[in-house]
């Protein structure tokens, strides 16, 4: 059995325990990392909006050196070049 864990729709949202004292064997959260992203998107741009500029917004943003580490940069340029790309 799958529980599709919708935050908002139809289906109460219940804890993975519960969830699976109930038989359920495979647990989902489609959107919640969608919801969340969409959240902090929507407050940056209202920020740029509002003041022209998003400075100040770095509680909400991930650093650039940290994004591009879990993007995989690094291992990106490596792979590039052992292949010969430039």
């Amino acid at each position: 059995m799958v529980a599709n864990m919708i935050e908002g729709g139809k289906t109460p949202v219940l804890p993975k325990a519960e969830l699976a004292a109930m038989g359920f064997q495979l647990i989902v959260y489609p959107l919640a990392a969608l919801f969340a992203s969409a959240r902090a998107i929507r407050a940056v741009y209202e920020k740029l909006l509002r003041d022209g500029v998003t400075t100040g917004a770095d509680t909400k943003l991930m650093a650039f050196d940290e994004f591009n580490a879990l993007i995989g940069v690094e291992e990106k340029y490596a792979q590039a070049e052992r292949f010969g790309v430039q």
